[in-house]
This record gives structure tokens, C-alpha cells and sequence, in this order.
């Protein structure tokens, strides 16, 4: 998987916003997004950077005794602004949060 032009990408939220999933705030001075990632295991996570983008995948599956197969997904793709350098991305899964930091180009 990696972040590819044919999907939509969307401009890094500099303004701290929260649409309920993603929040976006300062975290150790540093731009950060926090993800709610509670129903999510470790391995059902992935972050991707690929050169200005972060591309943020969570997976969950889980088959009922019914046969019923209950999923659930998140997935984003970001374009980091000029001001925000990418090899500096930094991610953590804490306590049912997913934190994306990035430093700011000197």
C-alpha cells in the first residue's frame, strides 16, 4: 500500500480542527494529528510516508458465530504543507490513540 495520485488526498489540517475520528493539535511542539484508533489492534494500523504524504490505514475484521463478518476501516492519505518536513514523521499507538507528529523545517 502506498499513497498513490489516484486517491484523494487531503491538505494537512494546520488549523486545529476534529471531525470526531481526527483531531489536530500541537503535541510537544511538534504539528501532530490524533487518531481514535480504540477499536483497532497494533497490527490493524499502518502509517505510510511516501515523500510529502502520510498515508493512514486501520483495519478490522472479525467473523460472527452467525458467519456475519463485521468490518470496520479508516482510511486517510495527508499531504504534508512545504513547511512540514517528512522524514521527521514520527507515529505511536497509545491507549486507543493513534499520534502522527511532525517537525516543522528549520
Amino acid at each position: 500500500m502506498s499513497a498513490s495520485d489516484s486517491k484523494l488526498v487531503w491538505d494537512w489540517p494546520l488549523s486545529h480542527t476534529e471531525d470526531g475520528v481526527f483531531t489536530s493539535r500541537e503535541i510537544d511542539g511538534k504539528v501532530g494529528i490524533v487518531v481514535d484508533c480504540k477499536i483497532f489492534k497494533d497490527k490493524e494500523v499502518k502509517v505510510i510516508v511516501d515523500k510529502d504524504k502520510i498515508d493512514i490505514h486501520c483495519l478490522h475484521e472479525e467473523v460472527e458465530k452467525s458467519g456475519l463478518i463485521c468490518k470496520r476501516e479508516i482510511s486517510r492519505c495527508y499531504r504534508l504543507p512545504p513547511s512540514l518536513d517528512p522524514k521527521t514523521v514520527k507515529h505511536s499507538l497509545k491507549n486507543g490513540e493513534l499520534i502522527i507528529t511532525v517537525e516543522k523545517k528549520a
